[in-house]
């Protein structure tokens, strides 16, 4: 079972604070390695670029661009929702 997996399954049921506490720390590790991946593919890029000019890579540099466009949504969407401390 994916972390996504977990977290959709977990938000069915009638959640605590802890619950939900946990599930966005979820999403916040998740976001973070979404943006650690998508750094080191752009430099990825990047360097077969540099070493071979003539390789068209626009395709995939657009893929990548729309992803990261979902992952800043995402982390919009969790800056806008802060997780609350337990009382």
């Amino acid at each position: 079972m994916t972390k996504l997996d977990t977290i959709l399954e977990r938000m069915s049921h009638l959640a605590t604070q802890d619950d939900i506490n946990t599930i966005a720390a979820q999403l916040n590790t998740l976001g973070a390695g979404l943006s650690t991946a998508l750094t080191g593919i752009r430099d990825d890029i990047a360097a077969i670029l540099a070493a071979n000019p003539a390789v068209d890579l626009s395709t995939l540099q657009t893929s990548v661009d729309a992803l990261s466009v979902l992952v800043d949504q995402a982390t919009a969407l969790d800056a806008e929702n802060p997780v609350v401390p337990p009382v």
